[in-house]
């Protein structure tokens, strides 16, 4: 692996933790090895534009907790919030998310939860999971006739998908909606 100005390599939790920061479409990042969490608490990055490139690496034993009021009409949760580029070969190992919304209007209100992203409008490719957990609640006032009035879409890869996913797969998934 060479890096170059557009090029990143992750050795380590903190370089992943810089995707944030680097994260334009021209950028590659590109796992050097697994990255292991050890079960500390992943915040998700707001909208992925790079490549990520696995190298058949990992990225493991992370958990994503997300609680929030419910503002705007859609949320999403997932180690990208959104993804808009493309993330291939790769595996994701014991992920556990716990996602829990709540609103307080008559008005429509969606979330969208994936281990990878809420939202995929990118490339997801020869991605896989292994051993995940992914919970979300979205508790909501119903109006005057008992009518919920939300869409809670709850996926192992991701929650909603406009884009391509292909090659993937989710093994030991333990997924769940309220």
């Amino acid at each position: 692996i060479t890096a170059d100005e557009n090029t990143h390599i992750i050795y380590s939790v903190y370089d992943l933790l810089n995707i944030e920061y680097n994260n334009t479409t021209s950028a590659i990042f590109e796992l050097a090895n697994d990255i292991d969490g050890g079960g500390q608490t992943w915040t998700p990055i707001d909208t992925f534009y790079g490549t990520l490139v696995g190298n058949g690496f990992s990225i493991k034993n992370f958990t994503i907790n997300e609680e929030s009021s419910l503002d705007n009409e859609t949320a999403y949760c997932g180690f990208f919030y959104k993804n808009q580029g493309t993330i291939k070969n790769i595996f994701f190992k014991n992920i556990t998310i716990d996602a829990y919304f709540e609103y307080f209007t008559s008005d429509w209100r969606k979330v969208n939860i994936g281990t990878v992203t809420g939202i995929n409008t990118g490339t997801i490719k020869n991605v896989h999971m292994e051993n995940l957990q992914v919970s979300s609640v979205l508790n909501h006032q119903k109006d005057q006739d008992k009518t919920p009035h939300q869409l809670n879409i709850v996926g192992g890869i991701a929650g909603l998908n406009k884009g391509i996913i292909s090659y993937c797969s989710v093994r030991n998934g333990k997924i769940s909606a309220s």
